[in-house]
């Protein structure tokens, strides 16, 4: 797991790839570590979508923001291959 992006309020980790080996899995987690959920592709929308984890989570719009604008650029990156 490779930390690869750091923001405010989470950490987001390269994990690996798709099955098919043309997009990535990210691990999302908060500043104290605790594991929130993952970005991958979703092929049905054609973009990067967060999966939260199981169980009661607590997000504010500000941590929202930065999962989607993260989720957002990941798409934008893929779309330029």
């Amino acid at each position: 797991m490779n930390l690869i992006d750091h923001t405010e309020f989470l950490d987001l980790f390269l994990v690996g790839q798709s099955g098919s080996g043309k997009t990535n899995i990210y691990y999302v987690r908060n500043s104290t570590g605790h594991y929130l959920g993952k970005i991958s592709w979703f092929s049905p929308w054609r973009r990067y979508a967060f999966d939260p984890a199981t169980g009661a989570l607590l997000f504010d719009a500000k941590c929202l923001r930065q999962i989607a604008d993260w989720c957002a650029d990941r798409t934008e990156e893929h779309r330029e291959k």
